[in-house]
């Protein structure tokens, strides 16, 4: 199956106050179900300079489902609703932070189709426990 991938121009936000557009790609590949890429172009898109982010479709989940105002997330990725038809999503790095501010809708329809394409998370019902137990003995060793 083949990766989906959704681009977007939209307006950055710098903590120092400057504004910019940017290309966006946002991806999702099956293969790493648990995964969305955030690839930010720098000049031209597709251009050989981007900076990826990656962190869990959970988190995007929660962000679009969440009631405004919101905040998902803690660390380096935070997802901020403020009820303005608006989400933005936060990115915390060595060189400072960077708001990506994205149509609500899009991404909640975006999410809504990684969600049609993603296993979900098993139960405890669903697991096999003789079968995790002998993965498990094999990742740490009989002890």
């Amino acid at each position: 199956m083949r990766p989906t991938v959704e681009f977007h121009t939209i307006l950055v936000a710098r903590i120092d106050d400057t504004h910019h557009r940017v290309r966006v790609a946002v991806c999702y590949d099956s293969r790493d179900p648990w995964a969305v890429l955030l690839r930010i172009y720098a000049g031209r898109p597709r251009a050989s300079r981007f900076r990826d982010w990656v962190f869990s479709r959970e988190l995007l989940a929660a962000g679009v489902l969440a009631a405004p105002p919101s905040m998902c997330g803690e660390g380096d990725v935070v997802l901020v609703g403020d009820g303005d038809g608006a989400l933005r999503i936060v990115l915390h790095g060595h060189g400072g932070s960077t708001v990506l501010v994205f149509d609500h809708n899009e991404l909640a329809a975006l999410a809504g189709r990684i969600a049609a394409l993603a296993p979900t998370s098993p139960t405890v019902g669903e697991v096999d426990l003789a079968q995790a137990g002998e993965d498990i003995t094999v990742l740490v060793g009989d002890r």
